[in-house]
């Protein structure tokens, strides 16, 4: 499984060779080379890079991720693939087919891991907290369920960071959260094309303004990966997003957690829980619906 993480930031030409994607950085005047079989993220945050379409023919084959930033260094676009001709025609109607009741099932699943993952960030700043969050998260009706979600996100904000944290305020912490979390959310964009799934059909999210309702969705779980990283390294310029603070958020692709009882990294974790949200649906079973947990420290 593809595993390399690549960000440019320099200005350069993107090109294939020998099976290789090649980086000629006009700065340095250096040319780099990684196998393409490798990659499974490329971020360009330089706004003077040219790429060549048969690179972009070759990583669309391999469904890698290519994300484009603007000036600020912010995650603007991503290129998806298209998934297979008979695995999307399967899928789409497995999606479209979906009952309201199964979509609430998945749904009430989704917010109670990002409820346990929330109280897991929790743990090292109040334990009683932490412990009332896990509560919460065991409401069983869809009805306190949405209850559930907004009163669990009240606490949670309110003792992470400070009682006068207002979530999507112009500043420093928010900025980060929004990097990070859209960094998450272009690689679920990507493993939802490449698997036929249809990117606007959510489960919960439903706007007709919004063409990736389904990753918007299945982003929930994922949430407090960034919320813990921005906890334990909190961005010290009010304005600028730096360049170690970015990496810092972009390395959270690579950390380790649990899934299904297995180990592996949120990366690798983000494509289990589309295949598994297909099997779901295909089995009208919300139980094989599998989600990310973090690693406890004693594991």
């Amino acid at each position: 499984m593809s595993w390399r993480i690549i960000k440019i930031e320099t200005s350069g030409k993107l090109s294939f060779q020998n099976n290789q994607l090649r980086y000629d950085n006009y700065v340095s005047q250096e040319s780099l080379f990684f196998p393409t079989e490798d990659i499974a993220v490329l971020i360009l945050e330089s706004l003077q890079i040219s790429l060549t379409s048969a690179l972009i023919s070759e990583l669309s084959e391999k469904s890698v991720t290519i994300i484009f930033c603007n000036g600020k260094h912010r995650p603007v676009s991503v290129l998806s693939p298209i998934g297979k001709p008979f695995r999307q025609t399967e899928t789409a109607f497995l999606q479209i087919g979906m009952t309201q009741s199964m979509c609430n099932r998945l749904w009430q699943r989704n917010i109670r891991q990002k409820i346990l993952n929330q109280s897991f960030v929790l743990k090292s700043v109040s334990p009683e907290t932490a412990r009332l969050l896990k509560e919460i998260s065991e409401r069983r009706t869809i009805e306190e369920n949405d209850v559930a979600e907004s009163r669990a996100a009240r606490i949670y904000w309110q003792n992470l960071f400070s009682e006068s944290f207002v979530r999507h305020h112009e500043d420093a912490t928010n900025a980060a959260l929004d990097y990070g979390y859209a960094i998450i959310r272009n690689v679920l964009i990507n493993r939802i094309a490449a698997h036929g799934l249809i990117p606007c059909l959510g489960i919960h999210h439903h706007s007709v303004l919004n063409n990736f309702n389904l990753a918007d969705d299945l982003i929930e779980p994922y949430r407090p990966f960034i919320d813990r990283t921005v906890f334990l390294f909190p961005p010290q310029d009010d304005d600028i997003l730096t360049k170690e603070m970015r990496e810092r958020l972009i390395s959270v692709l690579k950390a380790p957690c649990f899934i299904d009882g297995q180990k592996t990294i949120v990366l690798n974790a983000i494509d289990r829980t589309v295949c598994s949200f297909i099997k779901a649906i295909k089995e009208k079973n919300a139980e094989y619906f599998l989600f990310p947990e973090f690693i406890k420290d004693d594991e």
